[in-house]
């Protein structure tokens, strides 16, 4: 057999391989864990009082909420980021709700939501969930933060929805600069999220299906449906070289200057800070707080620090 038969065969059995492990990874599979169990999985992250679950029905599916705190007129909603979950943000949660109301919502495809269904961008679907949640529980004109891809959708909010926010921060948010790391391209081979989303599930099946107790609750969550993750949605966000219209946020988030704050961490390699600043050097009076030191995940590392610029910010308006 030639040199070019046989690359042509391996090259042949490397598809039907990769086929395969697609159609693996989109199977539907789900794991022991009931809605109740990946409930007290969630609550067991809180310290003190356990959240109050709540769940919406809403245009795409159903929404899962997490509800905390009291005691301020405006109610602030959270979005967490890509491949997480509200519940993951217990601690920023909880020092955000010591003087305020806070709902954090499972995006659709996070949390105990309603996996993500779809083929175009996502940026629509989600906007319009948050919209029908502040409607539905009468919270308007709210607070949004949002973290990562959380981010992109509050900001998006803002934009697309001004009557329903009042102030929002966006920490270390998709959308602000034009490029993405270049692994993140692997998104683009179609399937290539399915089949790493489900290898790096697998590991938690077997004690999931056991013993839900000290599972992650997000990856938990995660497990009890397949192929309908926030993570599957990252390849319609981009394109080989940067990020795709729709997901970007300026110029647009350039006309509410007056109600966003930017907040992100010098050393983050997911979303660079250096090249963020280089779109908002056209919108110098769209605030900027920097944290020495921390990475894309700033709100799980120093929630502290997060809660006290996104409270001086709220506070302010």
């Amino acid at each position: 057999m030639s040199r070019a038969l046989r690359a042509g065969a391996g090259a042949g059995l490397l598809a039907l391989a990769y086929a395969a492990a697609v159609g693996w990874a989109r199977s539907p599979r789900r794991t022991g864990a009931s809605e109740g169990e990946v409930e007290a999985a969630m609550d067991r992250q809180f310290r003190g009082a356990a959240p109050r679950h709540r769940y919406l029905a809403s245009t795409g599916g159903r929404t899962h909420l997490i509800d905390i705190g009291g005691g301020s007129e405006t109610t602030l909603v959270f979005l967490s980021g890509v491949g997480g979950c509200a519940a993951g943000y217990h601690d920023l949660l909880q020092e955000l709700a010591t003087d305020r109301r806070v709902v954090a919502i499972d995006r659709f495809g996070t949390g105990l939501s309603t996996g993500l269904s779809g083929h175009g961008h996502p940026r629509k679907a989600w906007v319009g969930q948050v919209e029908q949640v502040v409607t539905a529980l009468g919270l308007a004109p709210v607070d949004v933060v949002g973290h990562s891809l959380g981010g992109m959708v509050a900001g998006a909010l803002a934009v697309e929805r001004p009557q329903l926010v009042r102030r929002v921060a966006l920490v270390s948010p998709i959308g602000v600069a034009h490029e993405h790391p270049w692994s993140w391209s692997a998104a683009l081979l179609p399937g290539a999220l399915d089949v790493a989303s489900a290898t790096s599930r697998r590991r938690f099946l077997a004690g999931a299906e056991e013993d839900p107790v000290g599972q992650d609750p997000c990856q938990l969550a995660a497990d009890r449906w397949w192929g309908a993750s926030d993570l599957n949605s990252l390849g319609k966000l981009i394109r080989p070289r940067g990020f795709r219209t729709e997901t970007l946020l300026l110029p647009e988030l350039g006309l509410l200057q007056d109600r966003v704050l930017l907040i992100w961490g010098d050393r983050d390699r997911q979303l660079s800070l250096e090249a963020a600043r280089r779109e908002l050097l056209a919108y110098p009076a769209l605030p900027l707080e920097v944290l020495p030191g921390a990475g894309h995940l700033v709100p799980l590392e120093r929630p502290v620090e997060v809660a006290g610029a996104i409270r001086r910010w709220m506070d302010a308006g």
